[in-house]
């Protein structure tokens, strides 16, 4: 993805995220991560090269790329991190285009940061920590936590993102 589109992103997120954010250098070539018979990438390989970012910086890593990602035992996800680790990716790959993009994208952000926070999936298919395994059921989610993972979310940030970056 150009350097010029992740800004663009960036943006959007940082508009509709309450924490900071910036951009930062473009990821190098991680073709080592390419898996040919799938013609996807490894999302664990771009998690991975998010948080030895993250730890260098100081900061919290989100990154944003345009490939296809999956993970062992899903064809694909909308995005990947450690759970309480310091990085995660998201794919716009599958999300769609324009508003329907800029939406699930909020919501994809959103999820793997409550991840990278600490929070695990929950059960509620409302809550933007609810397992999307289809574009429907990302759509059906909302763009925030529930009111049980909200009061986590606080609690676990506090230690985290006050004085960090994602």
């Amino acid at each position: 993805m150009p350097y010029d589109s992740a800004a663009e992103y960036m943006n959007l997120l940082q508009e509709n995220l309450p924490m900071e954010n910036r951009v930062t250098k473009p990821v190098p070539d991680l073709k080592q991560m390419y898996d040919k018979k799938r013609d996807q990438y490894n999302a664990r390989g771009y998690v991975r090269h998010c948080s030895r970012m993250a730890r260098k910086e100081g900061h919290l890593v989100l990154g944003v790329t345009g490939v296809d990602l999956f993970s062992a035992g899903h064809n694909f996800v909308f995005g990947s991190a450690q759970v309480g680790g310091h990085g995660g990716v998201i794919s716009i790959y599958r999300l769609g285009e324009g508003k329907l993009l800029e939406g699930r994208m909020i919501k994809e952000a959103v999820h793997e940061i409550g991840h990278i926070v600490g929070l695990t999936h929950c059960d509620d298919p409302l809550c933007v920590m609810h397992f999307s395994n289809t574009i429907s059921e990302a759509d059906n989610k909302g763009t925030w936590f529930c009111a049980d993972c909200e009061k986590e979310y606080g609690e676990l940030k506090s230690g985290r993102l006050d004085k960090t970056n994602v």
